[in-house]
């Protein structure tokens, strides 16, 4: 069994309308049939939009366009780079097959060396054409690149799935994460099962909508 998502499955700090806020985040509708209530002025709308013939409700619809809100997410895209920009994060498909990674890097170096604290989680999502299956495993690694083009792996988690799903939520254990200036944060996923499979890159014109979003941020669960 696997479920459809409209909203992100992790809080994501951002910023709308000049302030910062943490939340879930769904998705801007521009026929929302109910009055807009927005009574902690976050850009999110107080009760959820009912999806028509769907399974699920998104119940953080955004107040505004997806533009308005600026992120820290990063959404890896089908040329192998690891935007910032939603805006840029088209949605595609990209070739996972089995035993084989896909690395992402981020085409901006730091400008300064930056560090990610440790207290929190590098959290993220995974959007997958066919189904994995119960026992299949996958790794991911959250690290830097030196050249834009190497990769050192800092963070890594490997998970066995213990069911069927085409979309994986995840997250990584705490560890400080430093980043020195003119390098590159990337990330690499590995398919470590025998099964072929795509992944869903970037995001459609939403910033969260249906299976096709793939991004990792930071969290504090």
């Amino acid at each position: 069994m696997y479920r459809t998502y409209y909203n992100s499955p992790f809080e994501i700090t951002y910023t709308w309308n000049g302030s910062q806020f943490k939340s879930y985040i769904g998705n801007y509708y521009s026929n929302f049939s109910s009055s807009i209530i927005d009574s902690d002025e976050n850009g999110i709308v107080d009760g959820l939009n009912p999806m028509p013939y769907r399974e699920a409700n998104d119940e953080y619809p955004l107040v505004s366009e997806a533009s308005d809100y600026k992120t820290i997410a990063y959404f890896p895209q089908s040329n192998n780079v690891l935007s910032e920009s939603i805006d840029h994060a088209y949605s595609e498909q990209i070739e996972f097959n089995k035993v084989s990674s896909v690395l992402w890097i981020n085409n901006i170096p730091f400008e300064k060396t930056t560090t990610f604290s440790g207290e929190d989680h590098w959290v993220g999502h995974l959007s997958f054409y066919s189904d994995f299956h119960q026992g299949d495993d996958i790794q991911i690694e959250i690290g830097y690149s030196t050249t834009g083009s190497d990769f050192v792996p800092i963070l890594t988690k490997a998970i066995t799935l213990n069911s069927t799903i085409k979309n994986l939520p995840f997250y990584l254990d705490k560890q400080q994460l430093t980043i020195q200036s003119g390098h590159y944060l990337a990330l690499k996923i590995s398919n470590l099962s025998d099964r072929n499979n795509s992944i869903y890159t970037g995001v459609t014109q939403n910033v969260y909508y249906a299976t096709h979003v793939t991004s990792i941020t930071t969290s504090h669960l």
